[in-house]
């Protein structure tokens, strides 16, 4: 039996689309480029006597991603200035990727969002200007699989 790969069934980031939810607001990022959540599992490594070979137990997991949009506004300059200012606020991502051939969707709600960095300005000439937003999230929630 063959396993033949059907193109219209590969996910395309261009049907996707990414929500934003902090404190005082929620928006859809039109400008999203793309947008990324990665697990990285955390082992202990445990030994057995008599045994050559290490053994590893999960102990925690490491949520982080990464956010990028062309820069049209000053959205995430007012989030780091709050940052400046101490405050932290709770910050929420949906992000949805949707096959329109298939009408599949994966949506994901990442929880406990805090960004790492923003050039704070960043230009280039005959380039469109983009923001790169690395995070770490606390968990995540799959709202459609």
């Amino acid at each position: 039996m063959a396993n033949n790969l059907n193109p219209k069934e590969i996910f395309n980031g261009t049907d996707g689309a990414v929500w934003l939810s902090t404190d005082t607001e929620e928006v859809k990022i039109g400008s999203m480029e793309a947008f990324s959540l990665k697990q990285t599992n955390i082992y202990a490594d445990v030994d057995q006597s008599e045994h050559f070979a290490k053994k590893r137990k999960i102990v925690g997991v490491e949520l982080k991603g990464d956010f990028t949009k062309y820069k049209i506004d000053s959205r995430f300059i007012n989030l780091f200035e709050k940052y400046k200012d101490g405050e932290q606020p709770d910050i929420t991502i949906i992000g949805k990727a949707y096959n329109n051939n298939t009408g599949r969707i994966q949506r994901v709600k990442v929880i406990g969002v805090t960004f790492d960095e923003l050039n704070l300005i960043d230009l280039a000439q005959k380039t469109p200007t983009k923001e790169s937003l690395p995070y770490a999230a606390e968990d995540y929630k799959w709202l459609e699989k």
